[in-house]
């Protein structure tokens, strides 16, 4: 069993899991501007 046939998929896996924990945290840091800025008017 090559490496590659294990490493592919689980880089793929990685990658995906880490720009949707990052976009979440985005959307969370925006909801948060959007509450503080909705606060102060």
């Amino acid at each position: 069993m090559p490496l590659a046939e294990i490493f592919v998929p689980l880089a793929a896996l990685l990658r995906i899991s880490w720009h949707m924990f990052f976009s979440a945290r985005y959307r969370l840091y925006l909801l948060l501007l959007n509450e503080l800025t909705v606060y102060q008017l």
